[in-house]
């Protein structure tokens, strides 16, 4: 039997394709294999588009050629939320369970910001599937509460993790930084680069470098750190590939993720299975896995002493050990293969009672 798995492209830059190449990876662990769909590409309007419609257009067709069993709908907020409700509508046509799984870290922002015809239909829309997946006790009563919703119809299951062992600590020189995600406020790049800035105020920052990897605000952050004079201590190398992304794990000392909104974000998740110190903010579900000074440090969101203080506390390499060998023992029980039996269980007690 197939699981028609839809969401963005498996080689779409973000988190979501991240935990869906993870997942076909795995399949073959289990009784299902993973038809995937692409409804979303990297791209300007006239591509996404065409990508949504192509998908649209080849739904009947996999319906007719393959074995589906269940349908595996991936989001996250804003438009991504807008197409998967209008998939989801045409996909109960073809009678199969339907789960939806959330993703997006400003879905609370979206929903209340919906006008209240639109929250309603939303509502309705989501009490229609077979399970939501969330990612955290938190955004399950966010769905409970807000939305609503049956609580035995929502699944908490963390992201999964690939563990790798940390580099040993060799003497640099310098304690390495490391921002991985998206270039926007959101996810607090901002405030790193003024903390670094009032940080350069008051210390010598010679021991310390910062590398920024990902797509965004790239103008804005460079002219950000130009401004600042930041430049021999702060490098961005836009957009990195998998291989890259790796490499600057195994290099680097400290994941910075100050974020003012997040689900669980699969870069700190990677940090902490690389063994990473993690500073983060307590939003989303981070906080049902970082324990402030256990784990990792957590700060407000927004508050730039805290993140001085947080970043300048993890230069000492003792602290950085114990916190990063503890994130890795935090994340060692969801791992991949961890996370995929309690999937694939998930799919198979769906079909098992459908089939009743």
């Amino acid at each position: 039997m197939y699981v028609l798995m839809i969401g963005p492209g498996l080689t779409v830059r973000g988190g979501i394709s991240s935990v869906e190449r993870l997942i076909v990876e795995c399949s073959s662990q289990a009784d299902f294999s993973i038809a995937h769909l692409s409804s979303y590409e990297d791209g300007g309007f006239l591509k996404k588009l065409f990508a949504f419609g192509k998908s649209i257009i080849a739904v009947p067709g996999i319906f007719i050629t393959t074995d589906i069993a269940l349908v595996h709908i991936h989001f996250s907020h804003y438009g991504s939320t807008l197409r998967k409700i209008l998939l989801l509508h045409y996909l109960r046509l073809f009678r199969r369970p339907i789960v939806m799984h959330s993703h997006g870290s400003d879905f609370h922002i979206f929903f209340k910001g919906l006008p209240g015809i639109a929250r309603r239909f939303l509502q309705y829309s989501l009490s229609r599937t077979t399970r939501i997946i969330v990612l955290s006790q938190s955004w399950k009563d966010f769905y409970v509460n807000d939305l609503q919703l049956d609580p035995s119809n929502i699944f908490v299951l963390q992201n999964p993790v690939e563990t790798s062992d940390p580099s040993s600590e060799i003497d640099k020189g310098y304690t390495q930084y490391l921002f991985l995600g998206r270039l926007e406020r959101r996810k607090g790049i901002y405030d790193i680069v003024e903390a670094f800035a009032k940080l350069d105020e008051t210390a010598d920052l010679k021991d310390m470098r910062f590398i920024a990897a990902g797509d965004g605000d790239l103008g804005k952050v460079k002219a950000l750190i130009a401004d600042k004079g930041l430049e021999p201590v702060i490098a961005v190398e836009g957009w990195v590939d998998r291989e890259r992304v790796a490499d600057l794990l195994q290099a680097s000392d400290v994941l910075l993720l100050p974020s003012y909104n997040e689900g669980l974000p699969m870069a700190l998740l990677e940090a902490m299975g690389s063994g990473l110190t993690v500073i983060t903010s307590p939003v989303g579900g981070i906080p049902e896995v970082i324990k402030d000074g256990v784990n990792g440090i957590l700060v407000p969101p927004g508050d730039i002493n805290a993140l001085i203080q947080a970043i300048w506390s993890s230069r000492d390499a003792n602290l950085r050990s114990e916190l990063g060998n503890n994130a890795k023992d935090t994340v060692q029980s969801n791992s991949l293969e961890v996370y995929c039996k309690k999937l694939f269980k998930l799919y198979e007690s769906i079909c098992h009672y459908s089939l009743k």
